[in-house]
């Protein structure tokens, strides 16, 4: 007759068997289970970023303007900073150049010119993004304040 398995040692045999498949276990307590991680994935009690807070108001209407310092690029062509002036807001909407957008009411906004990206957070009277063109490829953070 075999003798009855205790949970603690049916425990200790699955905490050996997934540290021998290269996972790492951890016996949270006898009561509440094990929590096991696979290489390769991310731990469930992860600290996940979390998005900005929401912004204390909609941005005012007016012109926002500031710099565009480059980034990244590819390769050569790219300018190491851009004079942006000009980005309207008005109510909810933003245009600047050929870029037409809605703000979310979280702050952020992604908007299309042809094959130009240009996105980001407004959180009151200022403006943080990114704008991405492909030819030549340049990535640029953009700093911009409400000027009226």
């Amino acid at each position: 007759m075999t003798p009855p398995r205790s949970p603690l040692r049916a425990a200790a045999l699955l905490v050996l068997g997934v540290a021998a498949a290269g996972c790492t276990a951890k016996l949270n307590d006898i009561n509440s289970g094990l929590t096991i991680h696979v290489p390769g994935t991310i731990p469930a009690t992860a600290q996940v970023p979390r998005p900005p807070a929401p912004p204390s108001g909609p941005p005012p209407s007016g012109a926002f303007s500031g710099t565009a310092t480059l980034a990244s690029s590819a390769g050569s062509g790219c300018r190491r900073q851009l004079p942006i002036a000009g980005m309207t807001v008005t109510g909810d909407r933003v245009r600047y150049q050929g870029f037409r957008g809605t703000i979310q009411p979280d702050g952020f906004v992604r908007m299309q010119a042809g094959s130009r990206f240009l996105y980001g957070f407004f959180d009151s009277t200022t403006f943080t993004g990114h704008l991405w063109q492909p030819h030549p490829e340049c990535t640029y953070d953009l700093s911009l304040t409400h000027t009226g």
